[in-house]
């Protein structure tokens, strides 16, 4: 999803869009979109059986190299453990 997609969807600038965000959310569009695809990210990392690869494509990150980076900078551990974790406290 790209910031100059939902503003033209919206009607109004991109960047009008962005200032939108950061006075309201105090973070950027794109900081907004990583966390919500790691969120869904970890509730399919939870309640499937999905590849990693295959969550990784399905969240929108371009590789899954990529998507371990990101997902264990934000969640700090990273997307086999947590998935670990998540499956040890059933």
């Amino acid at each position: 999803m790209k910031l100059e997609d939902v503003a033209n969807y919206l009607h109004i600038s991109s960047r009008h869009l962005s200032r939108l965000f950061s006075n309201e959310l105090c973070e950027s569009f794109s900081t907004y979109i990583r966390k919500e695809r790691v969120k869904k990210a970890a509730r399919l990392l939870e309640m499937t059986s999905l590849p990693i690869k295959e969550i990784a494509d399905v969240t929108g990150f371009g590789s899954v190299h990529y998507f371990t980076r990101v997902f264990t900078s934000m969640m700090n551990v990273s997307p086999a453990k947590y998935r670990n974790d998540s499956l040890n406290m059933i």
